[in-house]
């Protein structure tokens, strides 16, 4: 009896974690920036801790999609100053701000980090620009995070 009861939580946890992770198409390339606009890559690398939770993402305090576990957003958008900024329930709002500069490409990191001290476990939420070459190898194992319309 036991051992069934056991086998259903592993069961459902499995399904949970499945389930709460980008489901989309694995980041496969860089596209090319559009001369007049820059490409925004925001990513999530995975992460059991917090692996239930999806941060909404905003630009220039506009919603859009959530960053789902082990998953990727990509936006072009326009030069100038933007603000970057995601949401959810169990942390303060994250911000970045960002002075993007026509035909480039950017990425951003969404992480937790994991720290323990007197025997308390203390995860703290980070947002932060990450350079390309650091980024590429991280992205590379995400997929879409991208709502499907």
């Amino acid at each position: 009896m036991v051992i069934k009861i056991t086998k259903y939580i592993f069961l459902s946890l499995v399904l949970f974690i499945i389930g709460c992770t980008a489901g989309g198409p694995a980041f496969s390339s860089v596209e090319n920036p559009d001369t007049d606009k820059s490409l925004i890559y925001l990513y999530r690398p995975f992460n059991i801790v917090g692996c239930g939770m999806a941060p909404y993402v905003y630009i220039d305090e506009v919603k859009h999609d959530s960053l789902k576990n082990n998953g990727y957003l990509v936006y072009a958008v326009e030069p100038g100053m933007r603000i970057i900024e995601t949401n959810c329930s169990l942390s303060d709002p994250l911000t970045l701000y960002l002075d993007v500069v026509a035909g480039n490409e950017y990425y951003i990191r969404w992480w937790i980090e994991t720290n323990t001290n007197w025997g308390s476990v203390i995860h703290k939420y980070k947002l932060g620009l990450i350079p390309k070459e650091y980024a590429i190898n991280e992205i590379k194992q995400t997929k879409n995070s991208q709502q499907k319309n």
